[in-house]
């Protein structure tokens, strides 16, 4: 017999040993029991697995049998986790990428295993929101205003909210007040991957004055009247 001897047993056995010489002693006999545990089958599932930053998952852990303490890894960094049970664990993700996700296992007998899914969660970026309006200062008498949207991303979608009760779905809208006041203006884009972004900021529509001055008077009481005076119209400023 060539030592050592390797065994590998399907189910829980027990090996003897013999030594015998050819010199009519006694045998020799030592046995042992080997016990097999049973290694976890790992395997977890998250709700949603595409979404919009931050993305929030949550994740079922699958594994059988229970296992007596489980340990995440959500792919970036600081992210490693440790359950004392399985279950279900939840986690946000703040930045867009691919994320690896890799669960590792400990059964109550000590022994471990680990699967990882490679690019499992995938984080799309949101739109950034921004617009202007022109003119900045509005007035009553010239109440027109043309927003122009300034969103960085590639945008599919524009909603627009301009306070008075009227909306628009085009990218650079013209809109005309026809009251004073002070309105929110809400700028609402969707990108090319489904995720939102706004922004708003308020516009104040002013009223206009108007002065009226005489066309004709008499300074020196004479009953002369001077006429080469024209009627101005005052705006706010």
């Amino acid at each position: 017999v060539t030592l050592p001897i390797l065994v590998q047993p399907a189910n829980d056995s027990t090996f003897t040993f013999v030594l015998v010489d050819d010199c009519e002693n006694l045998d020799v006999e030592a046995s042992i029991t080997i016990n097999l545990k049973v290694m976890p089958q790992i395997d977890f599932k998250a709700e949603d697995t595409v979404g919009c930053q931050p993305f929030y998952v949550e994740f079922e852990d699958l594994t059988t049998p229970d296992p007596g303490a489980v340990f995440w890894n959500f792919g970036d960094l600081d992210s490693d986790i440790g359950q004392p049970t399985g279950g279900a664990i939840s986690y946000t993700y703040p930045d867009e990428g691919a994320y690896d996700v890799t669960v590792t296992a400990v059964t109550n007998e000590g022994c471990v295993d680990s699967i990882t899914k490679p690019e499992y969660i995938l984080v799309n970026p949101l739109p950034e929101a921004y617009y202007k309006a022109d003119p900045s200062y509005v007035n009553l008498f010239n109440a027109r205003v043309k927003f122009v949207d300034l969103s960085s991303d590639i945008i599919n979608v524009w909603n627009w909210s301009f306070g008075d009760g009227d909306e628009s779905s085009i990218q650079h809208p013209n809109h005309i007040y026809s009251d004073t006041g002070l309105f929110n203006v809400i700028l609402e884009v969707e990108n090319n991957f489904g995720c939102l972004d706004s922004v708003s900021s308020k516009i104040e529509i002013y009223p206009d004055y108007t002065m009226y001055i005489p066309n004709s008077f008499t300074p020196n009481k004479d009953a002369v009247s001077y006429t080469h005076l024209t009627l101005p119209t005052i705006y706010s400023v």
